[in-house]
């Protein structure tokens, strides 16, 4: 279980566009790893 299950799409959008705002931009290869991982894990 973690921290992120009971947040609504538009929460999750909200906090990954604050994330990127303040880190570092992804590269289009980690995105795509990570909506991967997204996906499997879902």
């Amino acid at each position: 279980m973690n921290q992120f299950e009971d947040m609504s799409i538009g929460q999750l959008q909200k906090l990954n566009e604050e994330y990127i705002s303040q880190n570092d931009h992804p590269t289009a290869e980690e995105l795509l790893k990570r909506w991967e991982d997204e996906r499997r894990n879902n």
